[in-house]
């Protein structure tokens, strides 16, 4: 089937295409799934078991930024303009939390661009109900904009990468993404550490014929 293109600012556009053929996956195979696609696409677990790849594309490609005292300059500019905080560590830059922010979030440069990230969950991995975390990402990823959840080893990360060519048009939409994200995501994903409450979650969705888990999986 043909990808459905929704332009919702200039030069943006949000992309949607039906994997059938992923369907028959888990939750945790669409997350690792997701890790591999480029920028912030990914694997969105719909009503009855649909599966849909979404993302956000550039229309247009910007000047490359290569300089790292530039990369700075073009970070504080934006999140001035966003009437965030910003701090530097070591090689990173940290939005702290705030009133506005339920969790601080990571600025870190990668080969290819910048990494936006908010760590949402963290736990030992023996502890955390991986399934039901899995699930719920899996179906949250539908919801998003510019990010894409991430889970390893009882980590639960929102995350988004903007280009160096999609810098100075991307980096205020992946932040905003991120934050948005987290704020909606934050408090249900702290709630699944609990056994018993992710134990009923995975048993309600396990009764609507989702794939990959199990009636009284705990």
């Amino acid at each position: 089937m043909t990808a459905m293109l929704e332009c919702f600012a200039p030069g943006w556009c949000h992309v949607r295409e039906p994997r059938h053929e992923l369907a028959a996956l888990t939750p945790q195979e669409l997350l690792d799934r997701t890790a591999a696609l480029p920028g912030t696409f990914r694997l969105a677990l719909l009503a009855r078991g649909h599966v849909e790849e979404r993302g956000e594309k550039e229309e247009r490609v910007g000047t490359v930024i290569a300089d790292r005292g530039l990369l700075a300059e073009v970070i504080a500019t934006t999140l001035e303009e966003m009437n965030l905080g910003l701090k530097r560590r070591d090689v990173t830059w940290v939005i702290p939390v705030s009133a506005r922010v339920p969790a601080e979030i990571v600025l870190s440069a990668i080969p290819d661009g910048l990494r936006v990230a908010m760590e949402l969950v963290r736990g030992e991995p023996a502890e955390v109900n991986l399934p039901a975390l899995a699930l719920f990402l899996c179906r949250a990823q539908a919801g998003l904009r510019f990010a894409r959840c991430e889970l390893t080893e009882g980590r639960v990360v929102l995350a988004s990468q903007v280009s160096l060519a999609g810098l100075e048009s991307g980096l205020g939409h992946a932040i905003a993404g991120v934050l948005a994200g987290g704020k909606a995501l934050l408090r249900e994903a702290q709630a699944l550490l609990l056994g018993d409450l992710a134990g009923r979650y995975l048993d309600f969705f396990a009764r609507q014929g989702v794939r990959g888990i199990q009636v009284g999986r705990i």
